[in-house]
């Protein structure tokens, strides 16, 4: 039995961010995930000592234990501030890995545990890293457009908290960049939050001018 905790306070992460700056590592950019970015993931998590008993269930190929890792992370995730900050960026990646599976359970669960992340750290006055975003958000958005409610419902009440721990100046780009999709009700939603972030918010928040994004957003209106 393995009684060692999910993760740990590390000072890992600053140097993953040196090394992605410096492409020294996989960036973590694709439409699917390939199986290089994958162990590399893995390889990260071994480094920051997650137990292994979570990077078993984590990475194995039956969901139930998916669900079960999720299970252990979400009640942990108050019971150790500084090591949820220090992981944070390799648990917001092996998230989005969530979103390319075919099982709309663990994409649910995996959601509300991100949800009641964001909403701890957002407490906490937690300002997520431009390197954790550009890892996260562009797959977050794209699921804004599922087509099963429930899933939708919670990426959207993920933006909520989003707008509390990333500025909302930088936030706004990649709702701009979802409206380049095919997907019609990915277009509609990101539409409709830049609509909310405008009249919360003001102009200025979209970049990087207002007058190129509300050109851009016009060409949506016969659509």
């Amino acid at each position: 039995v393995d009684t060692s905790p999910p993760y740990t306070a590390n000072s890992l992460k600053n140097q993953r961010f040196k090394d992605e700056a410096r492409l020294k590592v996989l960036k973590w950019n694709f439409t699917s995930p390939r199986q290089d970015v994958i162990d590399q993931l893995k390889d990260q998590m071994v480094a920051a000592n997650f137990s292994p008993m979570l990077k078993t269930q984590l990475f194995h190929n039956d969901f139930k234990q998916h669900l079960k890792a999720i299970e252990i992370l979400y009640k942990y995730i108050k019971e150790d501030m500084d090591g949820l900050k220090d992981n944070l960026d390799l648990l917001l990646k092996w998230t989005t890995l969530r979103f390319f599976e075919r099982n709309p359970q663990t994409l649910i669960k995996a959601l509300d545990y991100i949800n009641e992340v964001f909403n701890v750290l957002a407490n906490d006055s937690y300002n997520l890293h431009d390197v954790e975003a550009v890892s996260f958000i562009p797959y977050l958005v794209g699921k804004v457009g599922d087509p099963k409610d429930p899933i939708r419902n919670s990426v959207k009440r993920i933006f909520k908290c989003m707008c509390q721990v990333y500025p909302v100046s930088k936030f706004s780009p990649y709702l701009m960049d979802g409206l380049k999709d095919k997907n019609a009700k990915l277009r509609a939603e990101c539409l409709e939050e830049i609509g909310g972030m405008l009249k919360n918010y003001g102009k200025n928040v979209l970049q990087p001018t207002p007058a190129a994004c509300l050109k851009e957003i016009a060409k949506y209106i016969s659509d």
